[in-house]
């Protein structure tokens, strides 16, 4: 007799909530937990998250990931699993400096990716490319082990939209602009199996975490 098909995995992908030190750069390198406000989006993600039936957390094993898992694996009653892999990106000698998306350096760097130049980074930094070869083994062992089943994965922003600009039918390196910006808890619902992804919506911030302000 045929086996049935498994349906299709249906993963909603979130950044983790408000962290300390928000108005500076925080990679890899600066561990930093949930500020006041973060804590709050957390409890509320936790309870928005309930109605979507999911079988699992996975998270990123820095704080500020493992702060938010944790508060959506209470609210959800489920297992909350690490990936350590799936960290933020490594920023070297930028870390703790304050945010600037108009810094000649990561105007560079990034004008770099989008022209195809995914291995590009300055030094100390990861590229897009080595962000994706971190990620991506990881994200395939993941979305194996929950074939079929509906998971709930807490990341990093820069790490979601190089693993979204990867895996997303009709995207790459060069749609970073299109792709928008991937906010605190901001949820990211997409469908599919292995590299072949479908968005049904990108970092879209739910009315309750709006109310808590910024």
């Amino acid at each position: 007799m045929k086996e049935k098909p498994l349906p299709p995995t249906h993963v909603y992908l979130l950044r983790h909530a408000q962290c300390e030190k928000n108005d500076c750069i925080n990679g890899f390198e600066s561990d930093v937990p949930l500020s006041k406000l973060g804590q709050k989006q957390a409890l509320a993600i936790g309870e928005i998250m309930v109605k979507y039936d999911a079988v699992a957390v996975i998270s990123s094993g820095m704080l500020r990931a493992k702060q938010t898992a944790e508060e959506i694996a209470i609210a959800c009653q489920i297992d909350h699993y690490i990936e350590p892999l799936l960290h933020e990106r490594k920023v070297g000698r930028f870390s703790g400096t304050p945010v600037n998306h108009e810094d000649p350096v990561w105007v560079e760097t990034l004008e770099k990716w989008k022209a195809g130049q995914t291995e590009y980074a300055p030094e100390g930094m990861e590229s897009f490319a080595d962000i994706s070869r971190r990620i991506l083994p990881v994200w395939d062992e993941i979305t194996t082990r929950f074939a079929g089943e509906k998971i709930i994965v807490v990341a990093h922003g820069i790490v979601i939209k190089v693993l979204l600009l990867n895996i997303l039918a009709g995207y790459n390196a060069s749609d970073w602009h299109r792709l928008g910006r991937i906010e605190n808890v901001g949820i990211t619902e997409i469908i599919g199996t292995g590299r072949n992804w479908q968005a049904k919506r990108i970092s879209e911030i739910p009315q309750k975490i709006k109310e808590l302000g910024t």
